[in-house]
């Protein structure tokens, strides 16, 4: 509108503005859409619980507003039809249903009075029917446990997730020792002393919550990859765009249920979705979806998964930088998303669109977790992405279908995006825009997309100061063989889909030699990259610390094949790096950086394979290093892994 909300307001008038909700102007602009008074006023609401939960919520109904006139009048035919099974649900007393198909209006039409009113009416009744099952319900004794409101349903079985790993405990690295930090002295508390009462009163139950959501049923006839069960929702998660997810409980198992929302819910997506169910995950790593459901009560479908272990963070969480892990264990993520996409593309499968929320990783571990399933199709399926910013270009034009090579421009501005922490394309193009919507995101990733850091078109460089600049200062941080595969990625690879992108065997290579290369600094710990370009343009210096600034010191290093391993306090060699036909295996360690009993001083190399190495010393003497014991490292020394040769330097 181009002027406050509250202008020209003393301060009482506009606390008391507020109070009373903002009184928007009976008419807006002609280019402003409509529906946007309701989306204001939930935004603005005086109670903060009535506001929108996170900001993903707010943009979904901003964007929402954007719909076209003709898919708007779908919406207005879906929304009457919801209104009419809100109705239903209410004569037949079935009060959750009722809440959710008013919520799903809601949704279609923020600022219809009829649906806020009538959802004010059905929480009352929600919550008096509550209050009165608490208060009339019977409290289970000793002698007569409390019988199950539902029969008992029928079990599933889920995969498990993958166990978690116990973080390395830190020792000191090869280039200056550090003393332990001593663990902390508890402090004994005193007890405050209390008078008993004279009598304690026998403990009573809790009294059960009710049900907070609604019941569901599987999708009758048990066809194949779908199950006949009962299961209740618990807890709400998060809405992910075109669908809410929720806690549930099949069988007395845990289970997530991701519910499509109707405008979504369309039989390509349930065939698509039945698909991959039958198809099962590409690896341990993708939350997988497991059963298709629906319900009388309820428009749309939905689909269950194995509940998502709470260890796991949304990569999101990492560019916030609301979780800080060490670059060794974001090697070891990204290394873990490019097998994940490997996986995928070998099942005739890929991405039609993702977005970061799509991907979770353990912050002290790097194991990977894919979730939400439903954006993964066949290879060359039609249909529009929906979220632009991870789309391939040609995607975004309609100039093609989903595939492997869109998907590797996906891969590359994922890892971009976790290791820089900044999305490659969004620079001062992206500043210089009054409104970041559908068009501008189409001209920004598809008509014409440009690398922030273009080396022949600096239009889109990032800008000092404005959101999260630290692209600028993470950009330098890592080798010039990452730089040379992004300056790839997004130059040639965004105009030359099938010749120019960098493909998944290539960053993986990368990936496995970036965790190589880290070294630490002796003065702070921090850690820093070796970079042999860099290396050889100072000279042999290998540069400063970008953290304290002060000179960094190589540590040992192993040359095996065509790679260098900082052999660091917790280096471990993996079987791709000692035997060419075991290519990036990190399953099983075969040897580990160690330290002398004794003298804290002196380090070695630990084999942990069941078989004899061959080691030639510097004086041209031959020696064993059988299994389980150790060699000290020493310049020059040549050791024969059976397959592969390496050479220790200083």
């Amino acid at each position: 509108m181009g002027k406050k909300l509250f202008e020209d307001a003393s301060v009482m008038q506009a606390m008391h503005a507020h109070a009373q909700g903002p009184q928007f102007p009976q008419t807006w602009p002609s280019d402003v859409p409509a529906g946007i008074a309701g989306v204001l006023s939930k935004a603005l609401a005086f109670d903060p619980t009535t506001r929108y939960p996170d900001a993903m919520a707010f943009w979904n109904a901003l964007k929402a507003l954007e719909v076209p006139m003709s898919a708007g009048a779908k919406l207005s035919v879906m929304a009457d039809q919801l209104r009419t099974k809100a109705d239903a649900a209410l004569k037949a007393g079935k009060l959750q249903a009722a809440k959710l198909a008013i919520n799903q209006w809601l949704s279609m039409e923020p600022d219809n009075p009829a649906a806020i009113k009538a959802l004010e009416v059905i929480e009352r009744q929600i919550a008096a029917a509550a209050a009165a099952q608490q208060t009339a319900a019977p409290q289970p004794t000793a002698q007569q446990p409390a019988a199950a409101s539902t029969p008992p349903p029928t079990p599933l079985t889920f995969t498990p997730q993958p166990a978690a790993t116990p973080a390395p405990q830190p020792v000191a690295p090869v280039s200056q020792p550090v003393a332990p930090i001593p663990a902390p002295v508890a402090q004994p508390i005193q007890p405050v002393v209390t008078p008993a009462p004279a009598v304690q009163p026998a403990p009573q139950p809790a009294p059960q919550p009710a049900p907070r959501i609604f019941t569901f049923y599987t999708v009758p006839g048990q066809q194949a990859g779908m199950l006949t069960a009962r299961y209740t929702t618990e807890q709400f998660i998060s809405t992910e765009g075109q669908a809410d997810v929720h806690a549930a409980e099949v069988g007395g198992q845990p289970v997530m249920l991701t519910w499509i929302f109707p405008a979504e819910a369309t039989p390509e997506k349930r065939a698509m979705l039945e698909t991959l169910i039958k198809q099962g995950p590409p690896t341990a790593s993708f939350l997988w979806p497991t059963t298709v459901i629906e319900s009388a009560d309820v428009p749309g479908f939905g689909y269950l998964t194995s509940p998502r272990d709470p260890r796991f963070r949304n990569s999101e969480d990492l560019v916030k930088q609301w979780v800080e892990p060490t670059f060794h264990i974001l090697t070891t993520t990204l290394l873990g998303i490019v097998e994940n996409f490997t996986a995928l593309h070998l099942k005739g499968l890929c991405h039609r669109d993702l977005s970061p929320r799509n991907v979770f990783f353990d912050p002290d571990t790097g194991d990977v977790l894919f979730v939400y399933a439903d954006n993964i199709v066949s290879e060359g399926t039609a249909g529009a992405p929906r979220i632009l910013r991870f789309a391939a270009p040609e995607l975004v034009r309609g100039e093609a279908a989903p595939g492997v090579q869109s998907d590797l421009h996906t891969l590359s501005t994922l890892l971009f995006y976790m290791m820089m922490v900044h999305h490659p394309l969004e620079g001062e193009r992206a500043l210089n825009v009054s409104t970041f919507d559908r068009t501008v995101e189409q001209r920004l990733f598809g008509a014409d997309p440009v690398f922030i850091f273009d080396p022949n078109n600096d239009a889109n460089r990032p800008v000092p100061g404005y959101l999260n600049t630290r692209v600028q200062d993470y950009w330098p941080l890592y080798p010039q063989f990452i730089r040379d595969l992004f300056m790839q990625a997004f130059t040639t690879g965004l105009r030359d889909p099938y010749g120019g992108r960098v493909r998944a065997s290539e960053w993986r290579k990368a990936l496995a030699n970036l965790r190589d290369t880290i070294i630490y600094c002796a003065q702070c710990s921090a850690e820093n990259f070796y970079d042999l370009a860099a290396l050889k343009a100072a000279g042999g210096k290998p540069g400063t610390c970008w953290s304290c600034h002060s000179d960094l010191a190589l540590p040992p290093r192993l040359r095996v094949g065509d790679s260098v391993v900082m052999l660091n306090y917790n280096t471990r060699l993996y079987p791709h790096h000692v035997d060419p036909d075991k290519a990036y295996d990190f399953s099983v360690p075969v040897a580990e950086v160690t330290r002398h009993p004794t003298n804290p001083n002196i380090w070695g190399l630990r084999n942990l394979t069941l078989e004899k190495w061959v080691i030639t010393l510097s004086d041209g003497t031959i020696k064993d290093v059988e299994p389980g014991r150790s060699m000290t490292m020493s310049p020059g020394i040549k050791i024969n892994f059976g397959k592969r040769e390496g050479e220790i330097r200083v």
